[in-house]
């Protein structure tokens, strides 16, 4: 937190609010601290939340004079009670949703993602410097934090990211030259948590119940009462708060009349998401799922797995080979910076070899994003040897479509394969896929911005990372030679460049 507020100092400082905006966020963390360690009483948190919220909206004031929320205005000072409302549902909303392990800080990740891609459409500075900065300190948070979690967000960190979140969101939807600030989007965008808090308290106070009184009435909760694993949950929910995101980025981007029917088409959707699985007999349809592929396994399976394995690496082999770059498109100063980084994490894991392998995943995953963002913006050296008529790109996307074949092989008969109940996907495993398909569709949504990231570069780096994932748990021998060559071809590569 410290952090994101240091990388916000600069541009707060040009409207003379740093004061109102640090002391806002240091009064929340100190709720948030004091109530993991003390247990705080509801009262003390609403003082501690209420005055927070107070400066925060004191830090946004100025540029409007009125609140626009689903077509409805309100004007000064009306329009504070509403806002100050708003904050302290949110920040107590997402203090609510932290019920599973992965799921409140995989729902700020996407959030986060989505603020800096509709900061970039209005091109605000301060809420693109605030979302990449959560980003980047909630990616490196999630490795732990999903299931099985080795730490929690608890209060503090809950409340931490609804704190960044709202300030985001409330900045985005001051419009200077209309006098007005819109709280439709980030109401939107945090769909997921508003809708279930509301949900929860309406029938608490139907039962008679106290509003503050935990209980097991969260979605979560319901859908884990149903047998759905836990990550099966968080991702299920994940695509959910996805389907939110959109929705804002439509509302904002597009059209404010389809953004609001869209959203009450998901919300609806959502509160009766319980229902639907327990009527729709999903469940034992999983059931007998699992009983026609172990069927199928006994028949052709495994010899199919002798001939999917080797394959694999000689499609793996064709692809690197025809991406392999010899003229790299960036900046060189990038290059270097990436070339000393993907030295330093070789060292690192080399020297830490048998002390850090639950990390070999995140190195690996990263290194193949690296990879594939070079040969995006680079001329592939195979073209060179290859006939006008044949291009490169058509061979990759060849090898990629059998790669997606035979995961998915691996992927339907993995309890077979495996020969125990082993975790093909983990919790973060499902938040980067939620990631991914926000990113196939985000970009195309944002109008007039600069689009960084695709989801084809992010989709082909996570098929290769499931498939180093399927030799590791077949413990191929080669396994770390897989995973130190993913170091070895990027610094051949940046050192090429850098040389050149």
């Amino acid at each position: 937190m410290i952090l994101i507020l240091i990388s916000s100092v600069n541009y707060i400082q040009r409207d003379g609010k740093m004061t109102l905006f640090i002391s806002s966020a240091f009064i929340l963390s100190i709720c948030g601290i004091a109530d993991d360690i003390l247990i705080l009483d509801y009262a003390k948190k609403f003082f501690l939340q209420s005055v927070s919220i107070i400066l925060l909206l004191l830090f946004i004031s100025g540029p409007f004079n009125s609140t626009s929320l689903f077509f409805v205005h309100l004007s000064h000072p009306f329009d504070f009670i509403l806002l100050f409302l708003f904050c302290l549902g949110v920040v107590n909303a997402m203090n609510f949703l932290d019920g599973l392990d992965g799921l409140v800080s995989g729902f700020g990740v996407l959030c986060f993602f989505s603020l800096f891609l509709l900061g970039l459409g209005v091109n605000n500075i301060l809420v693109l410097v605030i979302s990449v900065a959560s980003l980047g300190a909630l990616s490196g948070f999630l490795k732990y934090n999903t299931f099985p979690a080795e730490i929690f967000l608890g209060d503090t960190g809950s409340l931490t990211i609804a704190f960044f979140l709202l300030v985001c969101g409330l900045l985005f939807g001051i419009h200077p030259e209309k006098n007005m600030l819109d709280l439709t989007p980030i109401l939107i965008l945090l769909g997921l948590p508003i809708i279930d808090t509301l949900r929860v308290i309406t029938l608490r106070l139907i039962r008679g119940e106290r509003i503050f009184f935990a209980d097991n009435l969260h979605l979560h909760h319901l859908l884990i009462g149903q047998n759905i694993r836990h990550k099966t949950v968080v991702f299920l929910l994940l695509i959910f708060s996805l389907l939110f995101m959109i929705t804002a980025i439509i509302y904002s981007q597009y059209s404010d009349w389809w953004g609001t029917v869209l959203f009450f088409v998901v919300a609806v959707t959502l509160l009766l998401f319980p229902k639907l699985i327990s009527l729709s007999g999903i469940l034992p349809g999983m059931v007998l799922f699992k009983q026609k592929t172990a069927q199928v396994y006994r028949i052709m399976s495994p010899k199919l797995q002798k001939v999917f394995l080797p394959l694999s690496l000689f499609i793996a082999f064709v692809v690197i080979v025809s991406t392999f770059s010899y003229r790299i498109h960036s900046d060189l100063k990038i290059v270097n910076l990436l070339l000393i980084c993907e030295v330093l994490f070789c060292g690192v894991a080399l020297y830490m070899y048998n002390h850090t392998k639950r990390l070999y995943s995140f190195y690996i995953i990263i290194n193949l994003i690296v990879f594939f963002a070079i040969t995006n913006y680079s001329l592939p050296a195979l073209s060179a040897w290859l006939p006008p008529s044949v291009h490169c790109y058509h061979i990759v996307n060849i090898a990629i479509t059998l790669l997606v074949f035979i995961v998915s092989y691996f992927f339907i008969f993995r309890r077979q394969i495996f020969q125990s109940n082993v975790v093909f996907f983990t919790g973060l495993d499902l938040v980067i896929l939620s990631f991914i398909l926000f990113s196939l569709t985000g970009p195309y949504l944002v109008k007039d911005g600069l689009i960084p990231i695709s989801g084809r570069n992010l989709f082909i780096p996570y098929l290769f990372y499931l498939l180093y994932k399927i030799y590791d748990l077949l413990d191929f021998r080669f396994s770390p030679v897989l995973f130190f060559t993913s170091f070895i071809i990027n610094i051949l590569i940046l050192g090429h460049a850098n040389v050149a």
